[in-house]
């Protein structure tokens, strides 16, 4: 027996590689050389305009922040050839990822192949769009139950001299009321503005059918001019009103596009896991409703999908829907694909999780079947889908190995231990320190008994004569133990100076100095009265300061070993807006993605490259 609502019957809605070359044979726009992989001004561009950095709205250093994206973006490019030598990202996450982009950008070439090469706007589609531009209009909506109703009111409106007495007597039998609106080229239904253009003041149209409202018939209430229109240069309007026209003529041939490669497809889900799926679901949702809410509506985040892929791991690979003339779609391929969709619930009962999750499948299923037209096209090997889907993976190679650099690194309780001890003060302890200190005001005094100091003469007496620090001159120079927070500048040196070697002299408030610590003391020892918290924090403080310091070493190395070249004239030369943004990609066919993927701040490791290279010289 067959069961309702889980056989679709489709079509009938529409919801890298890099090119190496010879360096003498370099594109001129070539920004740098990864081993043997290029980034050019579209690589570069693209990560950088689309996707939010670090002072990129700054125009007086956008020079520098240039810089320190591309170096950025080069260890990205390290990172992701290293992984990929080492084999890494074959992980099920990484896998799911690629299987995922692949279908996606597919598709999406499909529709840059299908659907765009068809729009073509006349001269005379422009000049009706550029008339239609220049006013916006109030017009009353009137819903109809049927359209010879429509046209009874219609005929009755015009012929009478007193129309509005005509609509006073036929409200609510042959129409009802529903709204007013603003009828605002671009922005209304293409219905609405058709019906409008007819239309002179105080003017009834004759019915049409309205996506938002059914079966309406509109009445004009005044007329104004557009502003946007008003605001526009000439060539702006004509591009404004083309741009309206194609976006219309787009979706309008991608329905009849996703139409002949989706219509009379039969599918139909296994319900032995269909149920259970919605059940567990279900289970999930309720278990902790608040986390999910949003509104009145309720979300699913991607890691329910992850969840859900862990409970059912046993029949990932079952058969979840079965496509007429086409290879199945196991449970597994089933997952990854809700995983892209945006499923929201309205409530929470079991007949809406159903019936949500069934529509979700079906559109599942047409954008695999529509992936599956275009592989059979071979557009997984167009230049565009390698680009997109290496640069993602590019990204998703260097985290994996960042994460495996990251997992080695470990901090120690010893290493804990000299991090308090080289400033406690920091942590909240109360440092003393024992101080011998000579301060001057003049430098080449200061020089002067630095020298002499160095040649062996007593301090304290050189203190007593010269010190401005009068309280302690009387002793020699020395301070006995004093909180090191209380002595401002001095104090900071203090704590950080070894013990018993000569410092200075050093501008200090008050003049120069030259000390040497005699001793330190910690009192209130936090480290000790919250040992567990504190330890904690330390470790990761140095956690954190390990990690880079590693990174940026073993980044710097992969740059020695597979060679990297920077043409900075090149990347002076790109022109760069200073807007920061994060902008999504619509993905043709339906559904959206990060325009891009971020680029990770990673300039440390050119230090440790520079550094290398001086060796080797």
């Amino acid at each position: 027996m067959k069961l309702f609502g889980l056989v679709f019957l489709l079509g009938s809605s529409l919801s890298v590689a890099q090119y190496v070359l010879p360096h003498n044979e370099l594109p001129a726009d070539t920004i740098a050389v990864v081993g043997n992989r290029l980034i050019n001004a579209k690589d570069f561009l693209e990560r950088f305009e689309l996707m939010p950095w670090k002072h990129k709205e700054q125009e007086a250093r956008i020079e520098v922040t240039k810089e320190n994206f591309l170096y950025s973006l080069i260890a990205e490019k390290l990172l992701s050839a290293e992984a990929a030598m080492q084999n890494l990202a074959t992980d099920s996450v990484s896998t799911t990822m690629q299987y995922n982009l692949e279908r996606m950008f597919v598709r999406d070439e499909l529709y840059k192949r299908e659907v765009l090469p068809k729009i073509t706007v006349s001269p005379q589609e422009i000049r009706v769009g550029m008339k239609r531009f220049a006013s916006d209009a109030d017009v009353e909506v009137l819903g109809l139950l049927t359209e010879q109703q429509g046209m009874m009111l219609y005929r009755r409106y015009y012929r009478s001299k007193h129309k509005h007495a005509v609509l006073r007597y036929f409200r609510d039998s042959l129409y009802t009321p529903l709204d007013t609106v603003k009828v605002s080229y671009g922005d209304a239904e293409p219905q609405f503005e058709d019906a409008l253009s007819a239309l002179g003041k105080d003017s009834l149209s004759k019915p049409f059918e309205s996506a938002a409202y059914g079966l309406v018939m509109i009445r004009l209430l005044r007329r104004y001019d557009n502003m946007k229109f008003v605001k526009l240069s000439g060539p702006e309007r004509a591009y404004k009103v083309q741009e309206i026209i194609s976006g219309r003529k787009q979706d309008s041939i991608a329905i009849e596009t996703f139409k002949k490669f989706t219509s009379m497809q039969r599918a139909e889900a296994n319900p032995n896991l269909f149920f259970p799926l919605a059940d567990t679901l279900h289970a999930i949702l309720v278990a902790d409703s608040n986390s999910y809410k949003s509104g009145n509506l309720y979300h699913i985040p991607p890691a329910v999908i992850s969840s859900l892929r862990r409970k059912f791991e046993a029949v990932l690979a079952d058969t979840m829907v079965t496509i007429e003339n086409e290879p199945p779609m196991t449970f597994s391929q089933v997952l990854i694909g809700l995983s892209d969709n945006n499923i929201v619930f309205p409530n929470l009962r079991l007949k809406y999780i159903q019936w949500v999750l069934n529509k979700n499948i079906k559109t599942v299923i047409q954008n695999e079947i529509l992936s599956r037209e275009g592989f059979k096209m071979h557009l997984q090997q167009s230049a565009d889908v390698r680009h997109d889907v290496g640069t993602w993976m590019d990204k998703r190679r260097a985290e994996v190995l960042v994460q495996q650099i990251m997992d080695t690194i470990s901090v120690t309780d010893r290493e804990i231990d000299n991090e308090y001890q080289r400033d406690p003060s920091e942590y909240g302890a109360t440092v003393l320190v024992n101080l011998q200190e000579i301060l001057v005001d003049s430098l080449p005094l200061a020089k002067e008994l630095r020298e002499k100091l160095n040649n062996g003469e007593e301090m304290a007496t050189l203190a007593r004569t010269f010190s401005k620090r009068k309280s302690w001159a009387a002793n020699g120079g020395i301070s006995g133990y004093v909180d090191a927070a209380t002595l401002g500048d001095l104090g900071m040196y203090a704590l950080h100076a070894p013990t018993g070697k000569l410092q200075g002299p050093w501008r200090i408030t008050g003049g120069l100095t030259i000390f040497k610590v005699l001793g330190r003391k910690i009192i209130d020892d936090s480290v000790r009265k919250n040992s567990s918290s504190l330890r904690n924090n330390i470790r990761k403080k140095l956690l954190l300061k390990k990690r880079q310091e590693e990174l940026d070493t073993y980044i710097g190395t992969l740059a020695k070993r597979f060679g990297v070249t920077v043409n900075i004239e090149n990347l002076r030369k790109l022109k760069t807006t200073t807007t920061n943004m994060f902008t999504w990609r619509n993905i043709g066919f339906g559904g959206r993605i990060i325009a891009v993927p971020p680029v990770t701040p990673e300039t440390g490791w050119v230090e440790e490259w520079l550094r290398q290279q001086h060796l080797n010289q």
